[in-house]
């Protein structure tokens, strides 16, 4: 079972994925984290900055759909990772198929 937690930009998600994950003994994956990584760079803010937001969306949903290849984990989304095209019904379909629960 993998854990997702979504919502607004400054909203804490990294701080409690951080603290379930250790409770559980999960992974904490941090999507703000793995993202730039696809671009070489080391901040969201800088691949969102260099490369656009229609580029950087992207990105993010090649991160999501690795994730969600993993097991036990407790994930931070980016505060816009939702409203990447196609990013809704990648999460729906993960928490279908891949027990994926959403928070």
């Amino acid at each position: 079972m993998n854990v997702l937690l979504i919502g607004l930009r400054g909203s804490g998600k990294s701080s409690i994925a951080r603290l379930v994950a250790k409770e559980m003994g999960y992974s904490f994956v941090e999507i703000d984290d793995m993202t730039p990584v696809i671009f070489g760079l080391s901040t969201a803010a800088e691949a969102l900055t260099q490369h656009g937001e229609e580029m950087f969306r992207a990105a993010e949903m090649a991160v999501l759909g690795q994730v969600f290849d993993e097991d036990n984990q407790i994930i931070a989304s980016g505060g816009g990772t939702p409203t990447a095209p196609g990013a809704a019904e990648l999460i729906a379909a993960a928490s279908i198929a891949k027990d994926l629960r959403v928070i």
